[in-house]
């Protein structure tokens, strides 16, 4: 059992669908009874534009030679996936899931710039008075700052999260409850 032991039904559903397999229940197949209703996710992976734009504008640039602070923005499940896989080691990745408290973050962000160190603020950031926080830290610096601002809606990022959750990772992270996605709102 392992690995789905914690998958629920709804789950097997969604991933039979990915994959295109049908889903039957023992009632149909057994006793004869209608399929039973399944509302499809109002997610759908498959939906994606896969040429849409990465980047606005198209032209931007991911990375900077020289030293900066990158602001993350939106909903949770993504950006610190977006974040390690995009950055060269010498960029600092901050989350409050390892230092616990945006004063934390702001500390650790000050070091890392007082060392030479670019940093990505990989928090969701939602409000004004979140983000400030870095852009002054980076203002007092002297360092420039940029805002990545992830525009995946809550459904993306619950099946992100969901996804993050079902397959082995050496980066696991924590699972994120509703509340922190309703939070983001």
């Amino acid at each position: 059992m392992g690995l789905w032991k914690h998958v629920s039904e709804k789950m097997l559903q969604t991933i039979a669908l990915n994959i295109g397999l049908q889903i039957y229940t023992p009632e149909e197949i057994f006793l004869g009874w209608k399929a039973a209703p399944y509302n499809m996710p109002s997610f759908d992976p498959r939906a994606l534009d896969s040429k849409a734009l990465l980047y606005d504008p198209p032209d931007a640039s991911l990375t900077s030679t020289s030293q900066e602070v990158i602001v993350a923005v939106g909903f949770p499940a993504g950006k610190s996936t977006f974040s390690h896989t995009s950055f060269q080691r010498a960029v600092v990745c901050m989350n409050r899931d390892t230092l616990c408290s945006w004063q934390n973050c702001e500390s650790a962000c000050e070091c890392a710039m007082k060392e030479g160190r670019s940093v990505v603020v990989d928090i969701t950031n939602p409000d004004l008075e979140s983000r400030k926080r870095y852009v002054d830290v980076s203002r007092k610096a002297g360092v420039p700052c940029r805002c990545f601002n992830f525009t995946t809606s809550l459904e993306q990022s619950k099946h992100n999260n969901r996804f993050c959750e079902m397959v082995p990772s050496a980066t696991k992270q924590a699972p994120v409850n509703d509340m922190v996605f309703h939070c983001y709102k």
